[in-house]
């Protein structure tokens, strides 16, 4: 394998990887990798760059998230919440924000596979290809 082949094979594993994973669905599989159980702080970014409708479903899923944490709820629904609140970032390409929402939803609910697939496309996106090897590996370990 050349040197200029290796980064596309690299990036060829982790679309089919992710593909893959997209498929799979969830299955239960507890996917922990060291993250704690304390959430994390997901800041608003500043959103000036971005049209009203999309500061308008930021804000609101924002603060159903942070209403859903102090109100106590079951940990589904607050990772739920978080893991909205990651994409919408995370499509606004927000990728600082999105990733403290979705590590929340992960941690929250450390066996729903759609948390770690949007963490390893985050990482993917923001040039962080171990990370998103990780992810990658995480999220077709069936052993787990």
């Amino acid at each position: 394998m050349s040197i200029d082949a290796a980064p596309r094979q690299c990036v060829t594993a982790v679309v089919r990887a992710m593909a893959l994973f997209a498929a799979l669905g969830s299955a239960g599989c507890d996917f922990s990798i060291g993250f704690g159980s304390e959430l994390q702080p997901v800041p608003l970014p500043e959103m000036s760059r971005s049209d009203e409708s999309v500061r308008r479903q930021i804000g609101e899923q924002h603060a159903a998230a942070v209403a859903k944490e102090t109100a106590g709820v079951a940990a589904s629904e607050m990772a739920d919440a978080y893991g909205r609140l990651g994409i919408l970032l995370h499509a606004a390409e927000y990728f600082d924000a999105a990733e403290p929402a979705y590590v929340n939803a992960r941690t929250l609910v450390p066996d729903d596979r759609r948390w770690p697939y949007y963490l390893g496309h985050l990482y993917r996106r923001t040039g962080k290809a171990g990370q998103s090897l990780t992810y990658a590996d995480v999220a077709l370990d069936d052993s787990q």
